[in-house]
């Protein structure tokens, strides 16, 4: 294997280097491109289950809620996916969708607190 590393020519392994370069960019514009036009369906997906984990884990679970999205959702993308978008990336998308949930959560409590008022109001005039 060493004869035949050093048997390459300079030009041939500037010829190597370049097909290398060539490739590698090919992978990170397709890396880049495919986030990008997925991107929305993974942040929409997140969303899901972050609210899941929110009505299962509860309030004062976040390291848990985001272990639990973060595997559920993992386990549902293609191989292709994993490749491209590392644990950093999901974090931080969590943690962004994070605080849209908080607001999503507290207007669903107020809902279901005033449709239980309204179901107090409405039971005590049919009485």
């Amino acid at each position: 294997m060493i004869e035949f590393l050093t048997s390459i020519t300079l030009e041939q392994w500037f010829k190597i280097i370049e097909i290398v370069a060539t490739v590698l960019i090919f992978i990170l514009g397709y890396k880049k491109a495919w986030v990008k036009k997925n991107l929305p369906y993974i942040k929409e997906q997140l969303l899901t289950y972050v609210l899941e984990a929110e009505q299962l884990l509860g309030s004062k679970t976040g390291k848990a809620k985001k272990a639990y999205v973060y595997r559920t959702l993992y386990e549902k993308l293609p191989k292709i996916a994993k490749t491209f978008i590392s644990y950093q990336t999901f974090g931080n998308i969590i943690d962004e969708l994070a605080g849209k949930c908080d607001e999503m959560i507290k207007e669903k409590l107020k809902a279901e607190e005033k449709e239980k008022e309204f179901k107090k109001t409405i039971s005590i005039e049919t009485h």
